[in-house]
């Protein structure tokens, strides 16, 4: 008698091999679709955090420094000015080319490091007198309402691709308007 003739033993009679059974919540398919889901939470976790402020929020007095130095880096003028009370004037446009022209000619690079913020009730004599002539120059110019204002000090490496390094230290007023900090540099242009 040969093989051919004997029926198969058992419930299943195809000609490929039984089905495997998984035990309920390890199919891989369900597996990988909570492992995706997961992740996508996560990710909209981070967005809204970083969208708040948590995580790289450049809305302060130092991350505004921070961010003028990385378009002075890039060679950007329009955000470098973006950062400053320049971006409120009229003459924002000249501004911007005044500075394509003049200050990114030389490839400016610049390194900012030990930075401290200074607030309002801790100014010296000379910083308070500095801070009320911008604030009421500001008011005046550009008809904004400064909401609070700080010096930021810091060090600083400026090296250009002709002229080499210079490593100095400085401070610059900071002034919060309509909830956004800007540099008031209009004493360095």
């Amino acid at each position: 008698m040969s093989d051919q003739s004997i029926p198969p033993v058992g419930p299943y009679q195809g000609p490929y091999p039984p089905p495997q059974y998984r035990a309920a919540g390890h199919d891989p398919r369900v597996v990988l679709g909570v492992f995706v889901l997961i992740l996508a939470m996560v990710a909209i976790v981070v967005l809204v955090l970083v969208s708040i402020g948590f995580g790289g929020d450049s809305n302060t007095p130092e991350g505004t420094l921070e961010d003028y130095a990385a378009a002075l880096n890039e060679g950007d003028a329009r955000d470098m000015l973006d950062q400053t009370v320049l971006c409120l004037s009229p003459d924002y446009e000249s501004w911007v080319e005044q500075f394509q022209q003049t200050v990114l000619e030389g490839r400016p690079h610049l390194e900012i490091s030990n930075v401290t913020v200074i607030d309002r009730e801790d100014f010296t004599v000379w910083q308070q007198l500095e801070a009320e002539d911008a604030i009421e120059e500001i008011s005046d110019a550009f008809g904004k309402t400064v909401e609070d204002c700080c010096f930021v000090r810091y060090t600083a490496v400026l090296t250009y691709e002709v002229y080499g390094s210079q490593e100095f230290d400085g401070e610059v007023l900071c002034l919060l308007i309509d909830g956004t900090w800007y540099l008031d540099i209009r004493g360095l242009v």
